[in-house]
């Protein structure tokens, strides 16, 4: 994810909910992610930074501290 603008989740593997996703943000170069399965905790990916966006549900802004 070196220099990303966006991550895409696109399976439901539960390897994705262990993810150190602050982590992970910190490589890329923007900090969006969609999540096509819904995997993820939508106000832990903001809580790490990102904007969340996916299927049926609504876009959630980082926590801006």
């Amino acid at each position: 994810m070196l220099g990303a603008d966006a991550a895409i989740v696109v399976t439901e593997w539960p390897e994705l909910k262990t993810v150190d996703w602050s982590a992970a943000g910190r490589c890329m170069r923007r900090r969006l992610l969609f999540d096509g399965r819904n995997v993820l905790d939508p106000h832990a990916m903001a809580s790490a930074g990102f904007t969340y966006m996916s299927v049926g549900r609504a876009t959630v802004l980082p926590n801006v501290k």
